[in-house]
């Protein structure tokens, strides 16, 4: 229990709701910090035969109870309140919080409940300078404990019939990163504070979506650290990441899909639904599936995020066809040959991907059928013509697929240039092969027109 006498009266706070021996010594600190930093003792306040704060009666708002500059005034939370928002209200300043979540043994502003009856105490007689620092550092140093813990359960035991744990140190970097997500936090919720007095939901709903960002932001950065400073921790959680790759995947598609929908909700009431219909549902948390293997610290979380975004690349780029051959590709692309001839080589100008620079044409077509190449690996850009007919422009790379039996499977449709558009009206060197069209002959070259063989689009 602690006993603050600076500002407002002597009047006893029991420990965190929820406390752990971690939390009650994080709000002793706090409380330590009111009394050092509270300026000199107000009044006593008067206590009731039981110890309670004497709370004059009367209106003043909804669920207040009015008071006098030495008498605790009391409020019930109301759908939508936070402390910040209720200290803003009180005292026109929402960074005062500590004063009420220390007179009702709140260890964080988050706990507080609909319902719930709260004792507001004036803020006369204390530092404001100092009760805005002690928000900043509460909640920095809840994080850095967070940290802490987190780190013990990554440190395996040791061995032996004598074992010292090792002193916790914060990794290099976390404190910089703590102390920035408190301060990020601290600015958006103030700002959701001034949207929600002005009464502006898409302001309300910005100030939400930058504080999640700012979240996700600060957390990347923290396993960032965690990685480059335990490599081997990484690698377990890579392997981890691998396990649990489909429920996270899960996950992320709930939790984006609820934030969302909380947005839809307050658009709703700011478009003229009864102000809090959605505020049972906002408050709901998304259905997430717990992942198989558990991380332990951020080492660990983020190897496996680097495991999880490599395999969602590789699925993005592979997922559509079956690794194994030729054919693997499915049914692809109906794409016509687009000019009267084409060379038998690939260009070896740069841009040309590497595997295909300069290599002969059936070379290329050989890998296809063999399944060292993939029909995705044969990019293809071609535009629609008035009929809807697809027409290649890259008519090398349609050659190597055609020859390999292959339809494309990698299709870029762009607007074509006038020379593009040209080669359409170009003479067939073939007889009966009007341009665009299923066929081209390969020559040695523009000018020696010799045909070497016929080119046929794969059926």
């Amino acid at each position: 229990m602690s006993d603050v006498g600076g500002g407002y009266g002597n009047v006893e706070f029991g420990p965190p709701i929820g406390s752990t021996p971690e939390s009650e010594a994080m709000f002793d600190e706090l409380v330590a910090g009111l009394e050092n930093g509270g300026g000199e003792a107000g009044p006593p306040i008067a206590l009731d035969d039981f110890g309670n704060p004497v709370v004059n009666t009367g209106s003043a708002g909804p669920g207040y109870a009015v008071a006098d500059e030495n008498t605790p005034s009391t409020r019930t939370v109301q759908r939508g309140d936070s402390l910040y928002k209720i200290a803003k209200e009180v005292y026109g300043d929402a960074n005062m919080w500590p004063l009420i979540a220390v007179a009702n043994g709140i260890e964080t502003p988050d706990l507080i409940k609909f319902g719930q009856e709260l004792i507001l105490p004036p803020k006369e007689g204390f530092d404001e300078g100092a009760v805005h620092e002690l928000a900043g550092k509460f909640y920095a140093d809840k994080e850095q404990a967070r940290q802490a813990r987190e780190e013990a359960m990554a440190t395996p035991p040791a061995s032996g019939p004598v074992a010292t744990a090792p002193a916790a140190q914060a990794a290099p970097g976390a404190d910089v990163l703590t102390e920035g997500r408190a301060s990020m936090r601290a600015y958006w919720e103030s700002a959701q504070d001034r949207a929600a007095e002005e009464g502006s939901a898409l302001k309300y709903m910005g100030a939400s979506l930058m504080r999640t960002l700012g979240d996700v932001g600060y957390s990347v950065a923290e396993m960032g650290v965690g990685v480059y400073n335990d490599p081997q921790a990484a690698l377990v959680g890579a392997g981890k990441g691998v396990v649990n790759f489909g429920p996270e995947a899960f996950n992320a598609a709930t939790n984006l899909t609820k934030m969302s929908l909380n947005g839809l909700t307050l658009l709703a009431e700011a478009a003229g639904v009864p102000q809090g219909t959605f505020a049972d549902f906002r408050e709901t948390d998304p259905y997430n599936i717990t992942p198989l293997l558990a991380y332990n610290g951020k080492a660990e979380q983020g190897g496996a995020l680097l495991a999880n975004l490599a395999l969602g690349a590789a699925i993005g780029k592979y997922g559509n066809y079956e690794i194994g051959g030729a054919g693997a590709a499915g049914e692809g692309e109906s794409v016509l040959f687009g000019q009267r001839r084409i060379s038998p080589n690939f260009s070896s100008e740069e841009g040309v991907p590497e595997y295909l620079r300069g290599r002969p044409i059936s070379d290329v077509a050989a890998d296809l059928r063999a399944g060292r190449l993939s029909p995705n690996d044969i990019p293809i850009k071609a535009f629609t013509t008035e009929s809807g007919e697809l027409v290649s422009i890259n008519n090398r790379s349609l050659g190597a697929l055609s020859e390999a039996g292959l339809k494309p499977t990698n299709v870029e449709v762009v607007q074509p240039t006038l020379d593009e558009l040209r080669r359409l009206t170009q003479s067939p060197i073939i007889p009966n092969a009007p341009l665009p069209g299923p066929r081209i002959p390969v020559t040695p070259s523009q000018t020696n027109l010799e045909i070497l063989r016929i080119i046929e689009t794969a059926r």
